[in-house]
């Protein structure tokens, strides 16, 4: 009797861990705006401003000192920190211990190198209130992705992120009378309109703001030959690097006087056989990565686990599309950056490099381990 009571328990407390587990994920509010970052105890020296978050990309992650998984994560975010940081992401931890001290004093005893502070209930307005949890917010506000710091789509996250963000050059910049334009100003489809706009102000002699317009367009122009003269640099080195941060000015900046060079050299990129070959790889790669984003974690796993027989199982066919679509990476782009990653990508999936163990549906972990 006891033996059947016992197993009625364990089986009410499975379905009530996997009714949580799922309540949580169904409640996700990625797609939509970010709840506001209101943070007042930071624990690490110079903390952003509310000024300096907006138009960025934040990386934000609920943790704990008490947390093994989260202390695990750590040198991962640092990795990403050192990665992103000067590209304009922001990196916030957010702990959820009950003691500060507790926190600084860990923080004495690591390395890490992004911004910490204490999570005084701003995870109640987040959707998953497990740990870690790390999440992905775009330029213009809104959660793009959630999900634990160590999942490999992470970082594929927040590179989609800078992709579609303009780039933060308006940073400590003081626009004056012109702080509503700071967002347009930063480059995008209202940046021509807002740049006119500075510039009829900075024509008109009766205006008490118009040289304070003159001289914002002359930063802003500043800025942008910044960026166009290292893409120059990387064109005969990186043509295909060079290219993509052409296509980023063009994209973000057409219209304007200072931009033509860069119109010029993209349009003569795009054409270029070696670039071409290494946008086809790029974008192959962009077909893998989604059919990994759609793979489903078993029911012990939180995310997707490459290395977990139950992941792979119930993601069977689909890792194996992945699979051929990296190999083809790999052997038809060989010569491109992509195939590395293509590369790295196939040894997580297969635990050895493509030209030792070639990767075939009938060899794959993908139908080995069913």
């Amino acid at each position: 009797m006891k033996t059947m009571q016992l197993k009625t328990m364990l089986i009410l407390l499975t379905f009530v861990i996997f009714f949580t587990y799922n309540a949580c994920a169904a409640a996700t509010i990625v797609g939509q705006k970010a709840p506001r970052l209101n943070i007042t105890n930071w624990l690490t020296p110079d903390p952003p401003s509310g000024t300096s978050l907006q138009g960025r990309v934040l990386v934000v992650e609920f943790w704990a000192t008490w947390c093994k998984p989260c202390v695990q994560s750590i040198p991962h975010m640092v990795e990403l920190t050192n990665k992103y940081a000067d590209k304009g992401v922001i990196f916030i931890g957010l702990s959820r211990d009950k003691s500060a001290g507790d926190v600084r004093t860990f923080l004495k005893q690591s390395d890490i190198n992004y911004h910490i502070a204490m999570d005084t209930a701003i995870s109640d307005n987040f959707s998953c209130r497990g740990i870690p949890t790390a999440f992905v917010i775009d330029s213009s506000g809104k959660l793009v992705w959630q999900g634990h710091p160590m999942d490999w789509n992470f970082e594929t996250a927040i590179v989609a992120a800078l992709e579609a963000a303009p780039p933060p050059f308006l940073n400590g910049v003081e626009l004056g009378p012109f702080e509503d334009l700071r967002l347009q100003l930063s480059g995008g489809r209202d940046f021509l309109r807002a740049y006119r706009r500075l510039r009829i102000e900075s024509r008109r002699k009766d205006s008490p703001d118009s040289k304070i317009a003159a001289e914002i367009i002359e930063t802003i122009d500043a800025k942008i030959k910044e960026q166009i003269q290292q893409a120059d640099k990387l064109r005969e080195t990186d043509p295909a690097e060079a290219y993509t941060l052409y296509r980023r000015i063009v994209r973000n900046f057409r219209g304007v006087e200072v931009t033509r060079s860069a119109v010029t050299s993209h349009d003569e990129l795009r054409q270029d056989e070696k670039v071409q070959k290494e946008l086809a790889a790029i974008k192959d790669m962009e077909k893998a990565e989604k059919l990994l984003t759609q793979c489903s974690a078993c029911q012990t796993c939180t995310d997707f686990n490459p290395e977990c027989k139950d992941c792979i199982r119930l993601n069977n066919m689909t890792l194996a599309r992945v699979q051929r679509i990296l190999t083809n990476i790999c052997t038809k782009h060989n010569d491109t950056k992509t195939a590395n990653t293509a590369q790295q990508r196939l040894e997580k999936l297969t635990g050895k490099p493509p030209q030792d163990k070639p990767t075939t549906p009938s060899s794959s972990p993908a139908n080995t381990s069913s």
